[in-house]
């Protein structure tokens, strides 16, 4: 659960403008952690600290509900990732993606339809 933590409070931090010590709380994360649960945290911890790409945290295959809730997942820390670095219209896609899925009972799902919402009011 450490990397599940760090990742919420990872991205709290991001978007309380707080960047450095959101950088400096991931420092201890590590591609050799023995992880065993959570890879979808951790891989994102990994993208956070430049570490794997945006592109290698999303399945290109979604055939199983496991796919899914990981495509999912994924979906929502990049598209936060992408609003941190300022850049609203690939986070709206990848929102948008994690929608389509249609696996709505998912917690990035129903985070991904706020953040989508908020984005198309502005």
């Amino acid at each position: 659960m450490k990397v599940a933590t760090l990742d919420w409070y990872y991205m709290t931090l991001k978007k309380m403008g707080r960047n450095s010590e959101a950088m400096d709380l991931i420092k201890p994360v590590d591609k050799n952690m023995n992880i065993i649960e959570n890879d979808a945290y951790f891989k994102r911890l990994l993208l956070y600290k430049s570490q794997l790409k945006p592109e290698d945290l999303l399945a290109s295959e979604m055939t199983s509900d496991e796919q899914k809730l990981q495509y999912v997942t994924q979906g929502y820390g990049l598209g936060n990732y992408y609003l941190a670095e300022g850049d609203t219209s690939k986070a709206k896609s990848i929102f948008q993606n994690v929608i389509n899925t249609g696996y709505w009972s998912a917690f990035g799902y129903i985070a991904s339809e706020m953040e989508l919402a908020k984005l198309l009011d502005e």
